[in-house]
């Protein structure tokens, strides 16, 4: 498993912006030649129909960007396996106070922490971080809360986690619909330029164009009122949170347990816990008394102590052949060795003999061998297997896959 220090975002304009941008690119062409197309039918003038392009052009770029970034913002989330519990170390505490300048609708003030998990190392780091992600976010060994101070070198992987503001869903929400009134607003208004874009012959279209930036600065007006309306009903909404409390109270070198949906962040290109369900203080650090080591932070978690990965997580293999695979458990707590019992209860058919080596019981930080071996008469087809680990503490599951094809030729 491997993870490289750093993210998207210092590096390319996240996905939500460039699906943002490329409406805006696209909204605007469209509403003019929509406009100019409706005039046209309806005989107006042409002077008429030249205001209303360009005033479309204008509204049409900024109504774009608003509902491309909002919606692509809504959805780039992507769930991996539900709800996960971790405790672990506080490495970072932030929050972005300061909404941008006439970009109400990108503002995002969760609240977040970046948490070192228990049992996750520098050059072993948790499942949780790594798995499926391009990125992570890395903070220096030893800890420093509040100074931003990343080193992209030598940094410790961390796992960040946020409990959402509803500032920023409803200041999309509200900044789109001010996107729409305000484009509206400015078309009603800049068509009446027609008469006086005409007066001005030979350079009626630099006429045109004053209007095409009136009209999108209107629209950008309109979604930077609709934003500030919807983040002042957020903060209403956000006032009634008790997390974010917690947060408030939080330093960096403190023990805590997070619960919450486990997700992968497209714009960053991390995984996550977001949104962050429960925070559970352990130990509170004080500036005399940090903590540096996450192993050294009790575990409230539910359920086993351990974590469960099959590596490849793909394999193919013809009819008569032996597929073989890694079963890699980390252990979660060091002070507890229950051991686990690895077993495959759904997802092979008969013609597929399961073998574990070294047999169960193993330790929970031991790597086993899993091999299946398919008969000449295993159907061609994909299986999705479940491996699952049971131990005195608790159950994990984890799935892989199995493709069994006919060799080519």
């Amino acid at each position: 498993m491997s993870c490289t220090c750093g993210w998207q975002g210092e590096e390319i304009v996240p996905p939500s912006a460039q699906t943002g941008l490329i409406l805006a690119i696209v909204g605007g062409p469209t509403l003019i030649t929509l406009l100019a197309g409706i005039a046209g039918l309806a005989g107006a003038d042409p002077k008429l129909t030249g205001a209303l392009a360009a005033a479309g052009g204008g509204a049409g770029s900024v109504i774009g960007f608003a509902w491309g970034y909002c919606l692509a913002r809504s959805g780039r989330l992507d769930p991996k396996r539900g709800s996960r519990c971790v405790s672990g170390l506080v490495a970072r505490i932030a929050r972005n106070e300061h909404p941008p300048f006439l970009a109400g609708i990108t503002y995002d003030p969760d609240w977040t922490f970046d948490l070192i998990p228990r049992g996750s190392t520098r050059n072993n780091p948790s499942q949780l971080i790594c798995e499926g992600a391009e990125y992570v976010r890395c903070y220096k060994p030893v800890l420093e809360c509040g100074s931003n101070s990343e080193d992209k070198a030598r940094g410790q992987p961390t796992l960040h986690c946020e409990i959402p503001s509803s500032k920023q869903s409803l200041g999309c929400e509200f900044g789109k619909a001010g996107a729409l009134l305000g484009g509206a607003l400015g078309l009603a208004v800049l068509t009446s330029a027609a008469p006086t874009c005409a007066a001005f012959g030979v350079f009626a279209p630099f006429c045109l164009l004053f209007v095409l930036i009136l009209s999108a600065l209107i629209a950008l007006l309109g979604t930077e009122i609709g934003a500030q309306i919807g983040h002042g009903i957020g903060s209403i909404v956000d006032a009634g949170e008790d997390l974010h409390d917690v947060w408030g109270t939080a330093m960096c070198g403190s023990c805590l347990t997070i619960q919450g949906e486990w997700v992968h962040d497209r714009d960053h290109g991390w995984n996550e816990i977001h949104d962050v369900t429960s925070v559970d203080y352990l130990v509170k650090a004080t500036d005399a008394n940090p903590f540096f080591s996450a192993d050294a932070c009790p575990d409230k978690c539910p359920g086993a102590d351990f974590l469960l990965r099959v590596l490849p997580p793909t394999r193919v293999v013809a009819p008569g052949g032996t597929a073989v695979y890694n079963v890699e458990l980390v252990r979660l707590n060091p002070s507890v060795a229950d051991p686990v019992t690895l077993s495959v209860p759904a997802g092979l058919t008969k013609d597929v003999v399961v073998t574990f080596s070294p047999a169960s019981p193993v330790a929970p930080d031991a790597t086993v061998k899993l091999s299946l071996k398919t008969s000449a008469a295993a159907p061609v087809d994909e299986y999705v297997f479940v491996v699952r680990g049971t131990a005195s503490s608790g159950t994990r599951s984890v799935t892989a896959k199995l493709l069994v094809m006919q060799p080519e030729g």
